[in-house]
């Protein structure tokens, strides 16, 4: 959508007079400030975006965050249809912080308390659910590496990044996880592990993978004792090209290829 619908829409709910004039005033530097956070962005430069706000000569930025809280959240109106919109844009209303709980909000990429002028930048609105929009709170980034990955602008599915190696811990399978130094550029092998440390996917995939193997540790025994290796590797080739057709980076479609790479795990 494109900055001016969201602006206005979000604007058309005041019936202050005087605010509504202030946030007219203020509509040039709010589209000026947004193509500017597109260009950053999409140069890998939004950390160098500086904080504050550019319109304080003719608007607050409570009042900049007050039209993202009462004027997009506002039920029942044209405002209100387009944060729904966004809402429910990613695939499969998965949250594309961590690629595995639920959308339940938006989150501001760069937080409006620190930035309100993109309050309202559709840019800057990412659907996420609770957990992450928790963890990463209202930081502010010194660099590409230091941010989170943008779903918008930093593009990492096209490549097999993550890797589930398998382990055996107190008897059981376990999978730790980890970035492939080997198949991206190091500033991007560097900004996933932080990405990974700073909304818990190191611990979170592995207690998913970790689950999976242990429900899945029957069937597995019942194809090898049935048709032997080749039967457990035809069931785990099954699972890894349902997975990989959903994303080649999600937990369980490294979890099925780490699987099919160890042969203490296939052989039992």
């Amino acid at each position: 959508m494109s900055f001016e619908e969201i602006y206005d829409a979000a604007s058309e709910r005041f019936l202050d007079q005087n605010l509504r004039t202030r946030l007219l005033a203020a509509r040039p530097i709010f589209l000026e400030s947004s193509e500017q956070y597109d260009a950053k962005a999409t140069a890998y430069s939004l950390h160098e975006m500086s904080e504050g706000n550019p319109a304080a000569e003719v608007i607050e930025s409570g009042e900049l965050i007050v039209l993202y809280d009462q004027g997009l959240l506002r039920r029942r109106s044209r405002a209100r249809l387009l944060y729904e919109e966004i809402r429910v844009s990613t695939p499969y209303n998965i949250c594309p912080y961590c690629n595995h709980r639920n959308v339940g909000q938006l989150d501001h990429y760069l937080a409006k308390s620190k930035y309100p002028i993109f309050s309202l930048c559709p840019s800057n609105l990412i659907p996420s659910c609770s957990d992450c929009n928790k963890l990463k709170r209202d930081r502010s980034y010194k660099s590409f590496v230091d941010s989170p990955v943008h779903p918008y602008f930093d593009y990492f599915e096209g490549i097999d990044w993550l890797i589930c190696n398998l382990q055996i811990m107190d008897g059981e399978w376990i999978g730790r996880f980890e970035i492939d130094s080997g198949a991206l550029i190091e500033s991007n092998v560097e900004k996933l592990r932080n990405h990974f440390t700073d909304f818990g996917l190191w611990e979170l995939y592995t207690i998913q993978a970790s689950a999976e193997l242990a429900r899945q540790s029957e069937m597995v025994k019942s194809f090898r004792n049935t048709g032997g290796v080749g039967a457990v590797k035809d069931f785990l080739e099954r699972q890894f090209s349902s997975f990989k057709a959903y994303s080649n980076n999600h937990w369980r479609t490294a979890l099925a290829k780490g699987c099919l790479a160890n042969d203490a795990y296939l052989e039992g």
